[in-house]
């Protein structure tokens, strides 16, 4: 075990040998204010939805998972789930599918590059279908939910929040389906209709153009979607 580990499972355990009290208080404010920054970071929608409850959701989080070692852009996967059964949260059961897009949009942008091959794709009509695959953008992610996720997370965009829209189709029931895809650096989120859901997840999941296409049914543009998602870049190339 290297100091950093013995000094955080000191500060998870309250003691340790080498280091006065405190020194340790000093020591778990700074990790717990570490934990707060990360969150606040990785997932800005909750973050902000929730205001002055972050820090003690951060407190309650780091304790029952703590980061051991290595990348803080790593630690956080399980706070959707986390959420669920959070009492101090449970009267807005939607900020989990809230979490969880901002976890997808956080992983999206950690993704390795991968540069588009327009020259392969266009060469598609060429290609046998249902042996031919599509190599989908880094970190892209489809989501479905049933509260309106792409409406609460374009509202936190804008300067000025204003959650009108999301606030009309929560009081509707209203839910929402998400595509997330990264153009350069930055993660891109779009409301999708199911169909579109359902297709690209089929692609993501590992079906051959053909077999997706067989499954999507005769009411799938596919045309239109091959033209968008080329110009949006959702897919990058074929094999």
């Amino acid at each position: 075990m290297n100091y950093q580990q013995e000094l955080i499972q000191a500060i998870y355990s309250g003691s340790s040998k080498s280091l006065p009290p405190r020194a340790m208080d000093v020591y778990k404010n700074n990790l717990h204010l570490q934990a707060q920054q990360v969150i606040e970071n990785t997932f800005p929608t909750l973050s902000r939805l929730i205001g002055h409850r972050l820090s003690t959701l951060a407190s309650d989080f780091l304790q029952k998972y703590s980061f051991k070692q290595g990348d803080w852009g790593e630690w956080g996967s399980e706070l959707p789930e986390f959420i669920v059964h959070y009492p101090m949260l449970s009267e807005f059961p939607y900020l989990t599918d809230v979490a969880r897009l901002d976890w997808v949009i956080h992983q999206c942008e950690r993704a390795a590059d991968h540069e588009q091959s327009p020259e392969k794709l266009l060469q598609l009509a060429e290609c046998d279908l249902d042996n031919t695959f599509f190599i989908c953008a880094p970190g892209l992610r489809v989501l479905s939910s049933q509260y309106p996720i792409v409406s609460i997370y374009q509202a936190h965009l804008e300067d000025e929040l204003d959650l009108t829209q999301a606030q009309l189709k929560l009081r509707a029931g209203e839910g929402e389906f998400a595509i997330i895809w990264r153009k350069k650096w930055k993660a891109l989120v779009k409301e999708v209709t199911v169909s579109e859901f359902n297709w690209v997840n089929l692609l993501i999941s590992g079906y051959s153009i053909g077999s997706a296409l067989e499954e999507a049914g005769s009411d799938f543009d596919f045309t239109s979607w091959f033209t968008e998602a080329f110009t949006q870049g959702y897919i990058h190339s074929i094999r």
